[in-house]
């Protein structure tokens, strides 16, 4: 038996307190002046005779009332097994964390390494007709029946290697404690391998095993685990043109560790800058990178970790960039020399300086011009305050669109409400515009939802972009009505819509009821609005999005087909250090027109697609999620509420032979001692109330005695 407030035992010196009273409240005999001695020793035998056995009754009532209100202080627990487990045959599920961090590195081994052997000595010691099952985190494989052969179950256990992601423990356990229910036989145990951070054990509820189900953990965390980690990193675009930088973003950091770091990037496995970070403890180092992209293709980059440090898992990070010409932007208006809308746009998309290379060649065109041979060409259309298109201009639109065309309009002076608003139109645009609205004051924006891709350079921050709030329009549309699967992306303070957008097919089109043109609103003027939410608009509609390339172990990719593409041939190839060479994975097309696939292991990847005399690479990474960085454990009040029935905690070495020892289960004494000491309260107050009775009567019957005799 245990106590789970052990110091309150010392309350039992309080037996005293009766003992004492007893003494000091006993009856004393008086002195009596009588003629005769003959009714004193007559009550002399018949009174203190009869109530000395009961002085003695309530004196020992009131000691086991004294222990039982200390017991109950104490909270005494024992526990649910007995020797019967070390004799009886059982069925085990060893549930093991093979997460990233279980790699961290203490004494010459990973911490998984060393609590592995103990719970294979733990599997084969089971009794003679036992049955185990070994569960593994990462990757998440379930147990699907008991082995009969307990040896066979502890060589499970000793292959287990450590994994690249960040599954959690709960649905492990929950499934553990199912196949142990399952069973028609009493008597099952949960034997948990876990480094016990917190990270394992994130979003699980409390957990409850069941009745005859028991649960051990063996420990293997390091108490002061010291770990520098760097961040996955963040590419500003994941598409660039040839001889352009590409901005890599990431961050060190170390709770315990600091001095003189060393870090390398490398591009296709060659080491273009090497550089050296002083980082303090707990202070957070950001770092950015510019390689050149020299070549088309896929650029494959790592930055890595030199220092020694004991979890390498977050030691190398991947990233890719796609290499390729500049993707065309075709802009329709009017007239290629007037149009304000199409010059300010062009100017802010792909701007026409000498020697430099961006991501996008614009081209303007007059709507005449706007052909199906020209969509063929193109990864965006922009509707620059163009007049008016045909039906069958509005169909190619359509079309392409559905195949994977992004389509941006920005109505103005030259638009005309008849073409956008006929029906073929609004088979592609998101709303109908009635008319121009000449606003009496100047009207600001909203502020955005910065968790839209769209506005994340407008989040607050450090690094944060000026607000969209100072943007103010002076003219702007009326919108009758938006399409039903059209959704307002930014509002005007007063609610109108100004940016709109609607997914069709494999494509998106956006409208800006904003134009940019002076009489329209401020926005040209304000350039750090303007650049940056026009390049980003340009950036989501062509699939240049930020940071889409960056995925987790495991993670589900969905990754577009590129126009014009229906039914290709694809090959997936590692450049990983960790796998080099070709990998199969099993691709599959969904009906949006995208590929999926779930890669478990790190490093950079490229995907191969060839259909007809059309090639088409696209790269991505895959990283150990930065939550497997974060080594802070369990607190014991976090592990109590975590397992509210009580746990037994083992370490990796030593504590095998004291394993049936511990309590698992605790079996809670409060309730019985709480009914005995209210039995004893009870029966004390009974045998008070009978003897204070028997003394009022006998002394009544004394007097009568006496007066007879007189």
């Amino acid at each position: 038996m245990s106590f789970v407030y052990g110091a309150m035992l010392w309350g039992a010196v309080a037996v005293a307190a009766p003992v004492v009273i007893h003494l000091l409240m006993r009856p004393r005999p008086r002195r009596e002046f009588l003629p005769t001695l003959r009714f004193l020793r007559n009550l002399h035998q018949r009174h203190f005779a009869r109530l000395r056995w009961k002085h003695v009754l309530l004196l020992a009532l009131r000691i086991v009332a004294v222990l039982l209100i200390v017991l109950l202080l104490a909270r005494p627990f024992g526990e649910k097994w007995g020797g019967a487990w070390q004799k009886d045959p059982v069925a085990m599920v060893v549930v093991l964390d093979s997460s990233a961090s279980m790699g961290y590195r203490h004494q010459g081994r990973t911490v998984l390494q060393q609590g592995q052997q103990t719970a294979a000595d733990i599997v084969e010691s089971l009794p003679p007709g036992s049955e185990a099952a070994v569960w593994t985190t990462s990757p998440q494989v379930a147990a699907e029946s008991f082995l009969p052969d307990c040896r066979l179950a502890a060589q499970h256990v000793r292959d287990a290697l450590v994994g690249q992601d960040d599954a959690p423990l709960g649905p492990a356990l929950t499934g553990a404690a199912a196949m142990l229910r399952d069973r028609q036989d009493a008597g099952g145990e949960i034997l948990l391998l876990t480094d016990l951070t917190k990270q394992a054990f994130r979003g699980m509820s409390p957990f409850a095993a069941g009745p005859s189900v028991r649960l051990s953990v063996i420990d293997v965390g390091v108490r002061q685990a010291a770990n520098a980690a760097l961040s996955p990193p963040r590419v500003e675009s994941d598409a660039v043109a040839p001889g352009s930088e590409v901005s890599v973003r990431s961050m060190l950091s170390s709770e315990h560790l600091g001095g003189a770091m060393r870090l390398q990037l490398s591009v296709a496995g060659r080491a273009v800058e090497r550089r050296s970070v002083d980082l303090q403890p707990g202070q957070p180092a950001r770092l950015r990178f510019t390689p050149r992209a020299d070549r088309e293709g896929v650029l494959l980059g790592k930055l890595s970790l030199q220092n020694d440090d004991p979890l390498p898992a977050d030691n190398v990070r991947y990233f890719t960039a796609d290499v390729s010409p500049p993707a065309e932007v075709l802009m329709v208006a009017a007239s290629d020399g007037v149009n304000q809308t199409a010059f300010l746009l062009g100017a802010a998309v792909a701007p026409p300086m000498p020697g430099l290379t961006g991501a996008w060649r614009r081209r303007i065109i007059r709507p005449e011009q706007l052909t199906p041979r020209a969509l063929e060409r193109t990864g965006l259309v922009v509707l620059a305050d163009a007049p008016a298109l045909t039906a069958g201009q509005w169909k190619s639109l359509e079309e392409a669109c559905r195949e994977g065309l992004g389509v941006w309009g920005i109505p103005g002076e030259a638009m005309q409400p008849a073409s956008w608003n006929s029906p073929e139109a609004q088979r592609i645009l998101p709303a109908k515009l009635e008319r121009i609205e000449t606003l009496a004051s100047p009207q600001a924006l909203a502020s955005p939802d910065t968790n839209r891709p769209m506005f994340q350079p407008f989040a607050p921050g450090p690094d944060a972009n000026p607000p969209l709030t100072d943007v103010r329009a002076e003219r702007r549309f009326a919108v009758e009505s938006l399409a039903s699967d059209a959704e307002a992306a930014l509002t005007y303070a007063d609610g109108a819509p100004a940016i709109l957008t609607r997914r069709l097919g494999a494509g998106e089109v956006v409208l800006w009821n904003l134009s940019p043109v002076r009489g329209w609103s401020n926005l040209a003027q304000r350039s750090g609005q303007f650049v940056v939410l026009a390049q980003r608009t340009a950036r989501l509609l062509t699939g240049l999005g930020e940071g889409t390339r960056q995925f987790a172990p495991g993670e589900m990719i969905e990754l577009p087909l590129p126009r014009g593409m229906r039914h290709p041939d694809a090959t997936l190839q590692s450049a990983g250090d960790a796998q080099p060479g070709p990998v199969t994975f099993a691709l599959r097309q969904i009906p949006r027109r995208s590929i999926r696939l779930a890669p478990r292991a790190v490093g950079n990847y490229i995907l191969t697609l060839r259909e007809g005399l059309k090639t088409v690479h696209m790269g991505f990474s895959v990283n150990t999620p930065a939550g497997e960085s974060d080594l802070r454990r369990l607190t014991p009040e976090e592990l109590h509420a975590l397992f509210p029935d009580g746990v037994s905690i083992l370490s990796a070495a030593g504590d095998l032979p004291r394993r049936n020892e511990r309590a698992v289960r605790r079996m809670d004494f409060t309730a019985p001692l709480f009914l005995m000491l209210l039995a004893v309260l009870l029966a004390e107050a009974f045998l008070a109330n009978r003897f204070h009775r028997t003394v009022r009567t006998e002394e009544e019957e004394n007097t009568n005695v006496a007066n007879e005799g007189e």
